[in-house]
């Protein structure tokens, strides 16, 4: 894989200055650009070869990675995260090249990080840790809600995992199979309550995510407030009445434009709601937030196209006589305006320029786009000018595709 120094170049520059190069890569990055130049560097990267972040990372490059890079350093791998927030199907490709190696390929790991994972992904993930002599220690972040009936076999599994080897098991408040109370206190947890007025908040560096529940306020003062003192904040998770009614403050749109890198659009809260996410509002959100990678909107409001017609019922008599059987019984699809399939297109059309990493998209979708959804998006949307995964997930309800 191309870099963009050539090693040369790389190989002349100081350790300080290389280190500080590295503060605005990825570790993903840093591993694929650094790895195999020369002793030095080796010896200078030992933090990323030691605590892999596949955060972030792109079809292609976890592709390379996972075929290239750690099996070359998996023996010096302590602890590794599995990010399927942005790289949407990261777990189906890690599972595909390590799910019976990992003891081997991983010897002296000792923690492992999934971020965003639903139950028979995490199951699956669980199930092939075993024989690993110094894991003990797995983090789980923003897991989907787990269904009933397999909560039981995921806490089992957890306990399980590693031949029983687990002393820690780590889980943050998004990860809804388990319920916090009011009166619970965490060392490492700060609750924030509404102690002095907004104006005076003090500086919240450490935010990086608002997601916002209940009724759309009727200013946007509290919101401000917040805003000024989140100088990190990257990631948004808002009902689109909300979201829109940010995009109509120029100063607020401003901020968030140059801030936002994950573009959560959820559904409004009511049927009474003033204003519904459709097509003509694409545009506008593409452009205020150019600086986003991952993505996922709610179209559950959409309906689907229309079912697939018959070419029977679309050919003139005459014409279908001379057809032979099996171009009769071919279906002609329609994409219908307004409609969910209509959305994912103009999506991937105004969204095309950001280099998406990952997008995840709800809705009630005709069965063709689910069932062979890489397919479909290859011959309607401009998915079919670069490499790309995509899958309907059916437990989660949500096309997800992985861009390179």
């Amino acid at each position: 894989m191309a870099t963009s120094c050539n090693k040369s170049t790389l190989e002349t520059f100081p350790d300080e200055i290389l280190l500080e190069f590295c503060k605005y890569l990825l570790c993903t990055d840093i591993l694929i650009s650094f790895t195999g130049l020369n002793y030095r560097i080796t010896q200078m990267i030992t933090q990323y070869r030691r605590d892999v972040s596949l955060h972030k990372t792109s079809l292609s490059k976890s592709t390379y990675l996972c075929i290239n890079i750690l099996p070359q350093i998996g023996s010096q791998v302590r602890s590794l995260l599995i990010d399927c927030c942005y790289s949407v199907l990261q777990d189906e490709l890690f599972i595909k090249c390590f799910g019976q190696k990992m003891s081997i390929t991983f010897p002296k790991l000792e923690r492992i990080s999934l971020v965003s994972y639903e139950d028979n992904q995490l199951i699956a993930l669980l199930d092939s840790l075993h024989d690993l002599n110094n894991l003990v220690e797995i983090r789980l972040y923003g897991l989907f809600d787990i269904s009933e009936t397999n909560q039981s076999t995921v806490v089992r599994s957890l306990f399980q995992a590693n031949n029983h080897r687990l002393t820690t098991i780590l889980l943050d408040d998004q990860s809804t199979f388990l319920s916090f109370h009011q009166n619970d206190s965490y060392v490492n947890i700060i609750r924030l309550k509404e102690q002095c007025p907004l104006p005076h908040i003090p500086k919240l560096s450490r935010l990086l995510k608002v997601r916002f529940y209940g009724s759309i306020p009727s200013d946007l003062n509290h919101f401000s407030f917040v805003l000024n003192a989140a100088s990190n904040l990257v990631r948004l998770d808002l009902p689109f009445e909300f979201l829109w009614q940010l995009i109509e403050d120029q100063q607020i749109r401003h901020v968030l434009g140059q801030r936002i890198t994950s573009l959560f659009i959820l559904g409004n809260a009511t049927n009474q709601s003033s204003v519904t996410f459709n097509e003509e509002h694409v545009p506008i959100i593409a452009s205020t937030f150019f600086r986003v990678h991952l993505l996922y909107a709610n179209l559950i409001h959409l309906p689907h196209s229309p079912i697939a017609i018959p070419n029977d019922n679309i050919i003139e008599d005459s014409t279908v006589e001379s057809l032979p059987v099996h171009a009769c019984q071919q279906k002609h699809e329609v994409v219908s305006p307004c409609s969910s399939e209509s959305m994912v297109i103009c999506l991937l059309k105004e969204f095309k320029e950001h280099r998406l990493i990952g997008l995840g998209i709800s809705g009630d979708f005709f069965e063709k786009l689910k069932t062979d959804t890489k397919q479909w998006l290859q011959h309607h949307t401009i998915l079919c000018e670069q490499q790309f995964e995509a899958v309907f997930n059916n437990n989660i309800r949500q096309i997800l595709i992985w861009m390179s």
